[in-house]
C-alpha cells in the first residue's frame, strides 16, 4: 500500500524554492519539482495516449479527471511519484480507486480486514455476555 505524505520542493517563477511538506509513515521523501514530478505525470500521459488516442474527447475527459483526483489525492500522488503505482495501472483505476488512492485489491484486502476485525468484536462481545450471565 502506498505511503501517505509528501515533501515537494518546487523553484516558482521567481526563482525562489517552494516546499509542500507533509508527514509521512515511513519517513520523508523528497521531491523536486519539476525534476521528478514531470517524468511520472508524462508517464501518465503517455498512458492515457496509448489507450485513447483515438478518441480525444475520451482522452481529454481522462486527463482531466485523473489530473483532478491527483490533486485532491496526496496518497494517489504519492503512490505515482514514489513510483508504488504504475502510470498504466492510475489510469485503469476506478472512480472509487482514484478517490481512495488504493488498487481494488487493496480495497479488498482493507474491506477485509475490517470485517475480521469487527467479527472479533462481535465474538469478544458473546464471550463477554455469557461471563455475565453464566451460561
Amino acid at each position: 500500500m502506498c505511503s501517505s505524505g509528501n515533501n515537494i520542493q518546487s523553484n516558482n517563477s521567481f526563482g525562489t524554492e517552494t516546499k509542500i511538506q507533509e508527514k509521512s509513515q515511513k519517513g520523508r521523501e523528497s521531491f523536486t519539482w519539476p525534476d521528478d514530478v514531470v517524468p511520472a505525470i508524462a508517464a501518465l500521459e503517455k498512458a492515457s495516449h496509448l489507450a485513447l488516442s483515438s478518441d480525444f474527447h475520451k482522452y481529454n475527459q481522462r486527463l482531466q479527471k485523473l489530473l483532478f483526483n491527483l490533486k485532491i489525492n496526496p496518497l494517489l500522488t504519492q503512490c505515482l511519484l514514489n513510483g508504488e503505482l504504475d502510470p498504466k495501472k492510475i489510469f485503469e483505476m476506478t472512480p472509487d480507486e482514484l478517490k481512495k488512492g488504493l488498487t481494488s485489491e487493496e480495497i479488498v484486502k482493507e474491506t477485509v480486514k475490517k470485517e475480521l476485525d469487527e467479527s472479533e468484536g462481535m465474538q469478544k462481545q458473546m464471550v463477554d455476555v455469557r461471563c455475565l450471565h453464566g451460561i
